[in-house]
């Protein structure tokens, strides 16, 4: 993500950060939060890309996945669907998804990759 302390960011973009950092795990799409915060989705999404560097709907997957990642090495006993549950998606399959797209492997492959050198520590 992004070093966002050094720019002049909206105080909007910085109160939708703050949102989907606290509200990951719920359902959110650009429609839900342009409402939230007042804004036209078209804009908002533009306004969002220019200070972070990425559209909307992709930092909140970003922010998800990412967590995601922490709990996969740290919890061994949650499943992935369970995981991609906990992240805020709803469907196991976009879950997957999603996490080759950003990480280039699978939740499992991820998982049975890093979750060893994490206990070797």
């Amino acid at each position: 993500m992004p070093d966002l302390t050094k720019h002049n960011i909206p105080v909007a973009v910085i109160n939708i950060i703050e949102w989907i950092r606290l509200y990951y795990n719920q359902p959110l799409t650009v429609q839900e939060l342009a409402e939230m915060f007042g804004y036209n989705p078209t804009y908002l999404s533009s306004l969002f890309k220019k200070y972070t560097g990425y559209p909307l709907i992709n930092y909140i997957n970003r922010t998800r996945i990412a967590i995601s990642k922490n709990l996969l090495i740290n919890d061994i006993t949650l499943k992935v669907r369970t995981i991609g549950k906990l992240c805020g998606f709803q469907d196991e399959k976009l879950f997957m998804k999603v996490f080759k797209k950003i990480e280039g492997i699978t939740p499992t492959q991820y998982r049975d990759t890093f979750s060893h050198k994490h206990m070797n520590r």
